[in-house]
């Protein structure tokens, strides 16, 4: 875990002319150092053994300018601070911008390639994806327990470890997965509403 550490003390500054270049871009002038931080706050919140493997999975693309190509943990770094300056339902502006935090996107399953910029719009692709899941999730009955389970976990993100409940962690995997199974039942039967 110490490596993890080194090499995000080592890259801090690297990731900050990143987030500086988005917030400039977006008018949050002088909001860089705060997506950084809460990127890092995130991805700290990971397990040692995914944090140590982004650290020493190389990337299958890009390097900084100096030549040094990307590691895993870079990748998903630069693609969360883009992420959460373009996207006004992310993880930081929902958190900091809004009174109510909507959502918090597992940035681990996407990548980014700082050459793809002007091609598609990953953060909109990721907002389509969650907007029709809160459709789906809006249309079904759930109990308000139930409801409470999933988005203490997937629209805030937070870990079951997390929860002040006298319910195991078992019980409240077992609520989340069949609420997830509903979703996707209903999106691959094509079951809308």
């Amino acid at each position: 875990m110490q490596q993890v550490h080194k090499y995000i003390n080592d890259h801090y500054s690297r990731w900050l002319d990143h987030a500086v270049y988005h917030c400039n871009l977006h008018g949050m002038t002088d909001e860089a150092n705060d997506v950084l931080n809460e990127v890092l706050a995130y991805l700290l919140r990971k397990n040692q053994k995914e944090l140590i493997k982004l650290r020493n999975t190389k990337a299958k693309y890009g390097q900084f300018p100096d030549g040094e190509p990307y590691m895993e943990i870079d990748i998903y770094v630069l693609a969360a601070i883009k992420l959460n300056v373009t996207s006004p339902t992310s993880p930081y502006q929902s958190k900091y911008k809004k009174s109510n935090e909507e959502l918090n996107i597992d940035f681990s399953r996407h990548y980014y390639n700082p050459e793809d910029d002007e091609g598609e719009d990953r953060p909109a692709q990721i907002m389509e994806k969650v907007d029709l899941v809160r459709k789906i999730y809006d249309s079904i009955y759930l109990s308000e327990y139930a409801k409470e389970v999933f988005e203490f976990r997937f629209f805030h993100g937070l870990s079951f470890s997390e929860w002040t409940g006298p319910e195991s962690k078992k019980d409240l995997y077992d609520i989340y997965n069949s609420i997830i199974d509903l979703i996707r039942n209903k999106i691959s039967g094509g079951c809308l509403f």
